[in-house]
């Protein structure tokens, strides 16, 4: 997850458009973070620098699954277009 892909994202989505992101891997999720929290047209609905809790609307995936077996934590991020 890269800046200028964020920005893409934020491009295309309409305003109060939602981007969901997981993972179950904690250094990829403080850089997608830092690329999203980096997005001026994007706020995290946690609050800047701050994870969200998995929302209902956000289906959970085989993958979660199979790290939160592992004992792995998810890091769920949650965004909101503002502009």
């Amino acid at each position: 997850m890269q800046p200028a892909f964020v920005g893409d994202v934020a491009r295309v989505l309409a305003p109060g458009g939602r981007l969901l992101m997981a993972t179950d891997w904690e250094p990829y999720a403080r850089s997608m973070l830092k690329a999203a929290d980096g997005e001026p047209t994007l706020a995290n609905e946690a609050g800047a620098g701050r994870f969200s809790e998995r929302g209902l609307e956000r289906p959970e995936t085989h993958f979660e699954v199979r790290g939160r077996e592992s004992g792995r934590a998810v890091w769920n991020l949650a965004y909101a277009k503002t502009q």
